[in-house]
């Protein structure tokens, strides 16, 4: 597939986009609730952002480094 690596790449930023966007939408419908607990979604919400952005940034580096990818997709 000679678009492999554009569409892997386009991926790893809709699927970062898609958890911020639904976050984002998240906290907005719990804007109702108590302090506390927004507080409390929002802590929860920090690993996940984290460990999006870290499995995002590993990914596109691999695919914009790896000689493994360069001698597959060009």
């Amino acid at each position: 597939m000679p678009y492999g690596k554009s569409i892997a790449k386009q991926y790893l930023l809709i699927r970062l986009a898609a958890l911020v966007i639904v976050e984002m939408v998240t906290f907005g419908l719990m804007s109702d609730l108590p302090r506390v607990t927004v507080d409390a979604a929002i802590t929860a919400a920090i690993p996940e952002f984290s460990e999006a952005a870290v499995f995002t940034l590993v990914w596109w580096f691999y695919f914009k480094r790896s000689v493994r990818v360069r001698n597959t997709y060009g």
